[in-house]
């Protein structure tokens, strides 16, 4: 998400390898312990990755 931050959750799992629906379980974990966070519209938005480790 980092490296690609206009990725859509299909091309998400598409990099990754894993189904698109355990990326979209993932995905609101992440974003409710405010690791990542998408602005912008579904369209023309973008990632954006709080965590540095």
């Amino acid at each position: 998400m980092r490296e690609f931050p206009n990725y859509t959750l299909d091309d998400i799992s598409d990099f990754t390898g894993l189904r698109r629906s355990s990326i979209g379980k993932t995905v609101p974990k992440l974003r409710s312990r405010r690791l990542v966070e998408r602005t912008g519209s579904k369209r023309n938005g973008g990632w954006i990755v709080h965590y540095d480790g």
